[in-house]
């Protein structure tokens, strides 16, 4: 899992500087797991699912309608992936049900854009039901990779009674770390709500520059000319995300969190007016980096 780069990335919700990408948690896993990539899938919607969509010998990748056109378009690259014309949760029963009678073992998909979006209440049910059956009768088991924290993933679990109740599914009683938050750099227990970190496999050099001067210089240079530049606040509450930027606390990765609403929009994320303010967070990114002498790439 260890890197020499800081990743950049601007996907729907966020834009990220990483030091993990999502397809090592699906190689580690196959290969711990002794599961062969063809009986493995993934599904996402944004820049930073690049990396596993990419993985050369999945059994099949996918994403919903709502998929950024970058994603749309490296998909279409790929022989045998599939767009479904439906959005977020029901362009991943779509996926799902193609996984199923495609022979697919394992699905790894994105979380927010895929299973859900803006903590889409209606969900909650189809989501439980889901994981409730998931691994039993032909249906493929389910692991969620997202980029989010630790603690935005327990807001997750207990919004959609993803909780010890769940152990009546034997498959999940063997297997209970079935998300994987920071891009697989922590692996959250869903019974028990415990996690297991991977920080120790990264550079530590590099992970302390970017949990430290890095994001000490992006703050700072946000304050300074992203939030009088898009006349934003900055938000130390991930409820309060109206015409604020967010900054969740993470170990393995520094994430700006869009505005939920902002401009007179209910939903500025999916607007394209919000495009303007990816490229000025990305380009703040950058500058922190070159700053520091750290290296970088971008997923695109």
């Amino acid at each position: 899992m260890a890197a020499n780069r800081i990743y950049l990335s601007a996907s729907t919700d966020a834009v990220d500087a990483s030091l993990v990408t999502k397809d090592f948690a699906i190689r580690s896993f196959a290969s711990s797991t002794g599961t062969p990539l063809s009986r493995v899938a993934g599904i996402g919607d944004s820049a930073n699912d690049l990396p596993f969509l990419r993985i050369s010998g999945l059994g099949l990748v996918g994403a919903p309608s709502n998929a950024q056109a970058a994603v749309k378009e490296a998909l279409k690259a790929i022989p045998g992936s599939y767009i479904s014309t439906k959005s977020v949760l029901d362009g991943f029963l779509d996926f799902y049900a193609r996984c199923r009678d495609g022979g697919i073992e394992v699905v790894f998909t994105d979380r927010d854009g895929v299973l859900i979006w803006n903590e889409d209440g209606g969900a909650r049910a189809t989501l439980r039901q889901l994981l409730e059956r998931m691994g039993q009768n032909g249906r493929p088991f389910i692991i969620i990779l997202t980029g989010s924290s630790y603690e935005q993933n327990m807001d997750f679990m207990r919004h959609f009674q993803l909780d010890a109740s769940l152990g009546s599914n034997p498959r999940i009683r063997r297997n209970p770390y079935i998300i994987y938050a920071e891009n697989g750099a922590v692996q959250i227990d869903i019974l028990g709500g415990s996690a297991r970190s991977y920080a120790a496999a990264l550079d530590s050099h590099l992970l302390e520059a970017l949990t430290g001067d890095f994001l000490r210089s992006l703050v700072r240079n946000i304050r300074e000319r992203i939030l009088p530049a898009f006349q934003l606040g900055l938000s130390n509450n991930g409820s309060d995300q109206s015409s604020k930027l967010y900054l969740p606390p993470k170990s393995t990765m520094v994430t700006v969190n869009l505005p939920l609403g902002h401009a007179g929009l209910e939903d500025y994320r999916q607007n394209p007016a919000s495009d303007a303010l990816r490229q000025a967070l990305l380009g703040e990114m950058v500058m922190a980096a070159e700053e520091l002498h750290l290296p970088y790439e971008f997923l695109a």
